[in-house]
């Protein structure tokens, strides 16, 4: 079977994507991305955010039988914490919306995980799709330039 970072690692090969991104749930988003992070500023993000981004690289060192690149940087962003869950409907939306918002707004990759995490958090803590959506001043504060 193909893991999901061999599965996001063949999308970047055979297309013109430089991120992929996927949900996973209960545990949050992970992105891919073809940018090594030496080559990458330093995030800043205000203080009171509560998410740790673990950053890992694919092909882990333990795949590569002999000295190989790393090709990938990988992010791996947990849910928000303290968030008690409603409904999930929507979330992979809420998601898809905040992140393309932080993309087409220049946020570096990074926030713009953080930033969709954060809106799909505003969104499973009421019923339905929309209800809980947030407004931009609830999250203006995670907008990173």
């Amino acid at each position: 079977t193909l893991s999901l970072e061999s599965a996001m690692a063949d999308l970047l090969e055979v297309g013109r994507a430089s991120v992929v991104v996927s949900t996973l749930g209960v545990e949050g988003a992970i992105m891919m991305r073809k940018e090594h992070p030496k080559n990458t500023k330093p995030l800043r993000l205000p203080n009171d955010c509560p998410i740790m981004v673990t950053r890992t690289s694919y092909p882990a060192p333990s795949d590569c039988r002999e000295e190989c690149d790393v090709k990938y940087d990988t992010l791996l962003c947990p849910c928000w914490p303290g968030i008690e869950v409603v409904d999930s409907t929507g979330a992979g939306d809420a998601f898809i919306g905040g992140f393309l918002y932080a993309t087409l707004t220049e946020m570096p990759p990074e926030a713009a995980l953080i930033f969709a995490t954060r809106i799909a958090s505003f969104a499973i803590q009421g019923l339905g799709a929309r209800r809980r959506l947030p407004t931009f001043g609830q999250v203006q504060d995670l907008v990173v330039t």
